[in-house]
């Protein structure tokens, strides 16, 4: 066997996050709606994973999802939507001191809206963009 294509140790992580906001109360027609107080998402969950290739390189992946959220009152209609958003991240130990990381942010390049103060005032989050670091430590 090639020695070049053997994983030495691997080791992964995984973790996970969740909220529940949606405080529900019952609409005319029967079904229920979303009556949370404003700015504060219905739902939002987050969960990621890590892997140790080996003791230089290293991988993650982050996923957010968040329900939507009312904009400035319990108006109907005016809600920020919901949206999923996807992260990667690499990092490679150079030598001792110098490392270098790459993170992928909002990997599917999807238009989402974090938060809201007001009906005309919504956060744009960040589109699909990559950051590269080297880090030296002394």
């Amino acid at each position: 066997r090639d020695p070049t294509h053997q994983v030495e140790a691997a080791r992964l992580e995984a973790w996970r996050a969740a909220y529940d906001a949606g405080l529900q109360k019952g609409r005319a027609d029967g079904g229920a709606a979303f009556e949370g107080t404003p700015g504060t998402p219905n739902l939002k969950k987050a969960g990621g994973a890590g892997w140790e290739m080996n003791d230089k390189l290293s991988m993650a992946l982050g996923i957010t999802q968040q329900g939507e959220s009312k904009i400035k009152d319990n108006t109907p209609g005016l809600v920020l939507p919901e949206y999923t958003r996807v992260d990667l991240a690499a990092y490679y130990t150079v030598a001792d001191d110098v490392s270098v990381q790459v993170n992928v942010e909002n990997l599917f390049d999807e238009l989402y809206f974090p938060h809201s103060h007001s009906t005309h005032q919504a956060s744009v989050g960040e589109e699909l963009n990559t950051r590269v670091s080297l880090r030296w430590t002394y």
